[in-house]
């Protein structure tokens, strides 16, 4: 199955172009780097951990960790990746819009400083969302990022599906019977 995949590789990088000798160099480092993906392929996979919000001038990933689960009296986190793809540096104010009996940590307001990305890496915006009592299947929340001195908004609505409602890993499923 090996061989026959290489000759595959092969015969696909000749007709596209690419010459390889027969070393066994060429035949693991040029084939498999011949074979590697184009650039800005990589773009496609980002959010894919809970949604990619493309704005204007910033693109917004959303990380819910393992899951946009929510369970009473344990804290959820949440991570927001901004991408600034402008060429100034923006001054951003934060806000949360939660469902009632919800709480954020560290603050429900704030404000951070987002550098262009030939710069710096993207800002990254770790939070944790908690509730006493998961009242619904459902908890839907905003979160909204505006940049100082523009009248424009960027709205990242969220999710949380109530955790409570599915087992525990640690508890067993009942038997049929």
């Amino acid at each position: 199955m090996t061989r026959r995949t290489e000759r595959i590789a092969r015969q696909v990088l000749l007709r596209h172009g690419k010459d390889l000798s027969d070393t066994d160099e060429a035949a693991t480092s040029g084939v498999s780097a011949s074979l590697m993906a184009v650039n800005g392929v990589q773009s496609l996979y980002e959010g894919a951990e809970g949604g990619k919000f493309v704005f204007d001038f910033f693109t917004v990933c959303v990380d819910y960790g393992f899951g946009p689960f929510i369970r009473d009296g344990t804290s959820k986190s949440i991570r927001f990746i901004v991408h600034n793809t402008y060429k100034v540096q923006a001054s951003l104010s934060l806000h949360w819009y939660l469902p009632d009996g919800f709480a954020v940590s560290p603050s429900q307001d704030g404000y951070a400083m987002s550098l262009p990305y030939k710069f710096v890496e993207p800002l990254v915006l770790d939070y944790e969302l908690s509730c006493g009592r998961v009242k619904c299947v459902l908890s839907r929340a905003v979160f909204e990022i505006g940049v100082e001195g523009r009248p424009t908004v960027m709205l990242i609505p969220l999710t949380l599906i109530n955790g409570n409602v599915r087992p525990s890993e640690e508890t067993p499923l009942p038997k049929r019977g």
